[in-house]
């Protein structure tokens, strides 16, 4: 069971960065990262394009209602989960996650 976590964000790239890694280090499972670009962010775009994770962008920033809806429909995984683009993931949450989802 893994997730695709949708992850909004607007000119916020090192707290973003530090989402993904936080992401990479502390999931107990390889999940689908899927960003949503809003407005012109050639950094985080390059970042994204660099470390081959989906992305959706628009021109604007649309707010993250919107950006999460589009990034959600380039999803491959039964469980969509969103997370802002200044959160940190601890270590393991993904196994109790997926427990309580069990339960």
């Amino acid at each position: 069971m893994l997730f695709s976590i949708i992850i909004p964000t607007y000119k916020n790239f090192d707290y973003f960065k530090n989402t993904i890694e936080s992401i990479d280090k502390n999931s107990s499972f390889k999940h689908e990262i899927i960003a949503h670009i809003n407005g012109t962010d050639t950094q985080t775009e390059s970042y994204l394009i660099d470390r081959n994770i989906k992305f959706t962008k628009s021109i604007e920033n649309i707010g993250l209602c919107s950006g999460v809806n589009i990034a959600s429909k380039i999803s491959t995984k039964k469980y969509i989960m969103y997370s802002h683009d200044d959160m940190y993931f601890l270590p393991n949450w993904d196994d109790h996650l997926i427990k309580e989802i069990k339960s």
